[in-house]
């Protein structure tokens, strides 16, 4: 840190280390689903439209970031009713949510591969999400 002086001099104030931390990873949601909370009703995976992530809480910016792209796999009582590859969107799809809206308890999503990009620009893998209907 510098200051100029009265007679138009700089002069150095002192000087301190500090340390940049990354950015952490965000949490990853759809809905009212996400790592924090996987038993939802299929009530509330019927009102979803995509996913979206944010910083936890004990993230003290105000900042956001965006979901790129993901898989979704559906898995009934007989095995897997639904399964698209990911796509360049953070939005369900028209087929991914007539699946959604028809959800019984006991079914499970898995919404893999999911990457964003995160406040600082950089694309980043966030973790798998899996979510149990009740």
């Amino acid at each position: 840190v510098t200051a100029i002086m009265d007679d138009g001099t700089t002069r150095s104030m002192g000087t301190i280390k500090y340390r940049v931390r990354p950015i952490p990873k965000p949490i990853v949601f759809c809905g009212s689903a996400s790592t924090e909370n996987t038993r939802v009703t299929p009530s509330e995976m019927a009102s979803a439209t995509g996913l979206g992530c944010k910083y936890g809480n004990d993230f003290p910016f105000d900042v956001t970031a965006k979901v790129l792209s993901y898989n979704i796999t559906v898995v009934g009582p007989n095995g897997i009713i639904h399964d698209r590859p990911s796509t360049n969107t953070n939005m369900l799809n028209d087929n991914d949510k007539r699946v959604l809206k028809n959800l019984r308890k006991g079914m499970k999503i898995y919404l893999s591969d999911i990457y964003a990009i995160g406040a600082d620009g950089k694309k980043v893998k966030l973790g798998d999400l899996s979510i149990i209907i009740r």
